[in-house]
């Protein structure tokens, strides 16, 4: 299961108290040996993070990512934390087995995704065939409360382990070999080494990263 490898990059961001925000197909690429890995972490947030009070804040109110993965409370303004990673993987999951997301739109535009987002119970179709594990997991992925979520229960990302989804020949998957990157590899790419060098700028490679200074704060809570 590609998204496997999702949920141990995704625990690993959590136990460090990192929400990624950001999970898509745009987010994660194949390394030539087999491997997913996430990346563009633009949207990444840590949580509990210091307001400018001086209060700790455990939700972000910002609105961000792609607007077909966003969850319920995102959209409701409601306050957003580590549920709505669980949320994206469930869509992520969807769109993997059907090369499609769950609440596209049919050409009515960004309000209308939204609506189905919100409504998601009244929307959730599965086509013919649809693996019956799969349904399971995301049913409960992609659920309106966030803190009903498979994921955001008190075992945490153990009760997404423990899925059927994630159980292979009658057993369950072995996420420490699949952490450790030893499991067989279902899928590699062959690269060709590169034979003409690329030219960069110089001064792309003096570029030095900008003290934000009195605004550095303000962008602590984006």
């Amino acid at each position: 299961h590609w998204s496997s490898m999702v949920v141990v990059a995704l625990e690993h961001m959590h136990s460090h108290g990192v929400a990624f925000r950001n999970l898509r197909p745009e987010s994660l690429c194949l390394t030539s040996d087999g491997c997913l890995r996430v990346c563009d972490l633009s949207l990444c947030k840590v949580l509990p993070y210091q307001t400018r009070d001086g209060g700790l804040q455990h939700e972000t109110f910002t609105f961000c990512g792609t607007p077909e993965y966003v969850a319920p409370e995102q959209i409701l303004s409601q306050g957003h934390g580590f549920p709505v990673d669980f949320w994206a993987l469930g869509i992520l999951i969807y769109e993997l087995l059907c090369a499609s997301t769950p609440f596209q739109s049919d050409g009515n535009g960004q309000v209308d995704v939204f609506a189905r987002i919100v409504r998601c119970h009244h929307y959730l179709h599965f086509p013919k065939g649809f693996p019956c594990g799969a349904r399971g997991i995301i049913r409960k992925l992609i659920c309106p409360s966030p803190d009903q979520r498979l994921g955001a229960l008190k075992n945490g990302f153990q009760d997404v382990k423990n899925h059927l989804f994630y159980a292979t020949d009658n057993s369950s998957l072995d996420w420490q070999v699949l952490e450790a990157g030893k499991f067989e590899k279902t899928y590699t790419i062959a690269l060709k080494e590169l034979t003409t060098p690329v030219d960069f700028d110089e001064t792309v490679t003096m570029c030095k990263f900008l003290s934000l200074g009195e605004n550095e704060q303000w962008f602590g809570e984006f």
